[in-house]
């Protein structure tokens, strides 16, 4: 996760409470874009799926840049769980 997500979530604390569930969200959409990998391998080739990963989390480190809110924190790291869960799939 980007280090500029920590000024939506607030200033640092001992209670890493708000973090975990970002983490788990990403690992979530991943998990979705893995099960779908099947699907996407019989219609695009390995350099197409590559700009299929990278495009998601260009995308959401962008919208992590810019985020004023815990929300749009996940809807960013979402993207990214996306992308990244194409990632592993596709590079064996």
């Amino acid at each position: 996760m980007p280090t500029g997500s920590r000024r939506a979530v607030g200033p640092r604390t001992s209670n890493p409470i708000p973090i975990k569930p970002v983490i788990a969200f990403t690992t979530l959409f991943s998990s979705f874009a893995s099960l779908a990998y099947g699907r996407v391998k019989t219609r695009l080739d390995f350099i197409s799926i590559l700009t299929l990963i990278f495009r998601p989390m260009g995308v959401s480190y962008v919208i992590i840049d810019r985020v004023q809110s815990y929300e749009q924190i996940l809807i960013g790291l979402a993207v990214s769980g996306l992308g990244l869960g194409l990632l592993m799939p596709n590079g064996t």
